[in-house]
């Protein structure tokens, strides 16, 4: 049985900021998107990861375009393959500290 969802703001605890009726702390939700969530969660998430591989490869086409202004010579694509291994290695070896 769907039930409507009502979001109210949360003084009392400053870490949540909204609260979701019988569901606190979980965030608003529907019976619908549970259901979309269970017939095309593994369609979405693989949309969305091409989506990003698209989106990185052009940035890094684009990093290897503006190079060969700055510089007036050689491939792009050679520049976007430098920018590519060059991010990975910075990625890979440089450690995150807070």
């Amino acid at each position: 049985m769907a039930h409507a969802v009502f979001l109210f703001r949360d003084g009392g605890h400053p870490g949540n900021l909204w609260a979701a009726g019988p569901d606190y702390g979980r965030g608003p939700r529907c019976e619908s998107c549970e259901v979309l969530f269970e017939h095309f969660g593994t369609f979405l998430v693989l949309l969305l990861l091409m989506a990003n591989i698209f989106n990185l490869g052009a940035d890094i086409s684009a990093m290897g375009s503006g190079m060969q202004l700055v510089v007036w010579a050689g491939n792009v694509i050679v520049y976007a393959v430098l920018f590519g291994a060059v991010s990975l290695l910075l990625q890979v070896y440089i450690p995150y500290r807070k």
